[in-house]
């Protein structure tokens, strides 16, 4: 038995609830270890090496709200011993334009070819989701994998033709799913112009350019901040008009003689 003081006792039923939540948002077939520690390490829940340990135990051994399976061998059995940890911490929130399938199929997530995943019960699932609040909604699997697609980009977002293309439903089709969720108060939408590395990433994948230069970022309601909305609907506004407005200015300036432009002249 490990005994804990009371902080750590604290710290450590923090880290479980946390984990537990990280497990279910991230779905099935579960999260590898060394992902699930970078997750807790941007929620600022960092761990010592004897805390993680005692972390890992709970998740693998004592928690009725976790199970472990093995993937790549199926005659791996689940031990106390901690699992590696990633060597340096990723930027999982980083919008790359590529989603989270491809990264995890590309090994991006330092799953190997014999790796424990954490995962969780649906019922568990269900629950932090936001589901088990709307059975009709839960009882559509399609409406299940895309809410937890949407879940699973956490605050930066799933855009809504990439999340088209990973659900493999035509647009419409996906504004029906989507309409559905957004009505019962579990996803937020936003229409934005898309970065230049989304719509980049979706032609890479569908074969085509995006019918439009904006598109619906939709967010769980877990994870809709509105200031962080702001500031992201800022920053692709500037990057979408900065290129014009730089092409603009050299034109002015290049017509004038001297090779000066005044502001006056800008405006």
């Amino acid at each position: 038995a490990v005994v804990c003081c009371p902080q750590a006792g604290a710290m450590l039923s923090t880290l479980v609830k946390a984990a537990i939540e990280e497990i279910a948002w991230e779905g099935s077939p579960g999260i590898a270890w060394p992902k699930l520690c970078r997750r807790l390490r941007q929620r600022q829940l960092a761990a010592d090496g004897p805390i993680r340990a005692i972390l890992w135990q709970q998740l693998a051994a004592g928690c009725d709200d976790v199970f472990v399976r093995a993937t790549g061998n199926a005659g791996q059995k689940v031990t106390g011993q901690l699992p590696p940890e990633p060597a340096v911490d990723d930027d999982l929130d980083a919008d790359s334009g590529e989603s989270d399938m491809e990264a995890e199929q590309a090994g991006k997530d330092g799953r190997g070819d014999a790796e424990l995943l954490l995962d969780v019960p649906d019922a568990v699932r269900l629950h932090l989701l936001h589901l088990d609040a709307h059975p009709d909604l839960a009882e559509h699997d399609s409406a299940r994998k895309a809410l937890q697609a949407v879940a699973r980009q956490r605050y930066k977002g799933c855009w809504g033709p990439i999340l088209a293309l990973e659900l493999g439903l035509a647009s419409r089709d996906l504004f029906y799913q989507m309409e559905g969720l957004r009505t019962a108060g579990l996803v937020v939408s936003v229409h934005v112009s898309m970065p230049a590395k989304i719509s980049a990433a979706y032609s890479k994948r569908s074969g085509q350019a995006p019918i439009a230069l904006h598109g619906n970022l939709f967010y769980h309601t877990r994870f809709y901040d509105i200031g962080k909305i702001e500031q992201t609907q800022v920053q692709l506004l500037m990057r979408s008009s900065s290129a014009s407005l730089r092409e603009q200015v050299l034109a002015v300036v290049k017509q004038s003689p001297s090779q000066v432009a005044f502001e006056s002249d800008l405006r």
